[in-house]
């Protein structure tokens, strides 16, 4: 049974006049047995109504009503932590689960990456107050991101032999902490057409950021998510290689790669 933070703090002071449990009862209008359960786990986190006046209702909530996960020993996420991260720095879910497992103790269980993704999609459904509030204000690091997409007009090459005009596709790279910019053309937008231009991206830039920001074309991305996207075995393998990141950006999100 869920109880108001007031009915909370109440069993707290009758526990601490010593009053009895059947008194209690029939003071908070509560079952004996729900009042000796909770009079347990007063005395469990020894807790006093000198420490409840000063604790928060969410405080005092998880201290009386801990969730069923943390019956069962469950280490929970950070939930403010990781909407931060991944909303503001947009750090990868899978990142920060990999950081989550590596925190937990050595005695405690932990959420699968498909249960850690459903929590935190539950969580970003219904933020608190206080994290409804924050404009989120990105803060790139130098090297640490490029965003990569193709142009949306094409361009053309001429043959200054034959005059023959030839049309091209455009792919566009923005290291967004600088505005560097690298432009490329390419015949078509095929996967080997990005995959090359990515190559010579690595070796115009002369080294490799952390992660790319791309949007969710079909030829390097096979599933679209905002929680959980998936990249073409190829894209995969080609990040493998350089030790780089594909971050598919969310859907119908642009501005989380605003500088392309």
């Amino acid at each position: 049974m869920a109880l108001t933070a007031e009915v909370l703090r109440s069993l707290i002071k009758h526990h601490g006049l010593g009053q009895s449990i059947q008194r209690t009862a029939k003071a908070v209008g509560l079952s004996a047995s729900t009042v000796k359960k909770y009079f347990d786990r007063i005395a469990a986190a020894n807790l006093t109504w000198q420490e409840a006046k000063s604790r928060t209702q969410e405080e005092l909530i998880a201290s009386l009503q801990p969730t069923r996960r943390t019956i069962s020993n469950y280490c929970e996420p950070d939930w403010d932590c990781v909407h931060l991260e991944h909303q503001g720095n947009r750090i990868p879910l899978k990142r920060l689960w990999n950081q989550y497992i590596s925190i937990a103790g050595d005695n405690q269980r932990t959420l699968s990456y498909a249960a850690f993704c459903r929590n935190y999609d539950s969580f970003a459904a219904h933020l608190p107050v206080s994290l409804a509030e924050i404009t989120a204000t990105f803060e790139w690091k130098p090297g640490e991101v490029v965003m990569i997409d193709y142009s949306g007009d094409p361009m053309y090459l001429t043959d200054p032999k034959t005059g023959e005009r030839q049309s091209v596709q455009i792919f566009v790279a923005i290291l967004p902490h600088s505005n560097y910019t690298f432009c490329y053309a390419t015949p078509k937008q095929t996967r080997d057409d990005w995959l090359d231009a990515l190559v010579e991206l690595m070796n115009f830039l002369g080294g490799v950021p952390q992660y790319i920001y791309l949007d969710n074309s079909t030829a390097l991305v096979t599933k679209a998510d905002a929680v959980a996207p998936k990249v073409c075995e190829a894209f995969g393998m080609f990040c493998e290689h350089y030790g780089t990141t594909p971050f598919p950006v969310t859907p119908n999100r642009p501005r989380h790669k605003a500088s392309v």
